[in-house]
């Protein structure tokens, strides 16, 4: 009698599992499914592990000298940029940014 029980407590326990387990499995699935539609939007495909593939941040300056506005390509290592407009050079201070 007693292996019967824990055979029943068993089963009821793999179904609970089970159940679970579904439940959380749909739940991934919508989830790829709305990362695939994100993707689709923003044109970003997640799978590419091609080095070339980078984010390229703008900012937008502001030239000191004559005030045109013009985006800069983010780039730690540059320093300084030549206004389009004035052909002044201005310099570039990115700040440093620490996550806390």
């Amino acid at each position: 009698m007693a292996k019967s029980l824990f055979a029943e407590l068993g089963l009821a326990y793999i179904d609970e599992f089970t159940k679970i387990s579904e439940v959380y499995n749909e739940k991934i699935l919508d989830l790829e499914e709305r990362v695939n539609n994100l993707e689709e939007v923003f044109g970003i495909d997640i799978n590419d592990n091609s080095s070339d593939q980078q984010i390229n941040l703008s900012e937008n300056i502001t030239c000191p000298y004559c005030g045109n506005d013009f985006l800069v390509e983010y780039d730690e290592t540059n320093h300084e940029t030549i206004c389009p407009k004035c052909n002044n050079i201005i310099e570039l201070d990115w700040g440093e940014f620490d996550d806390m």
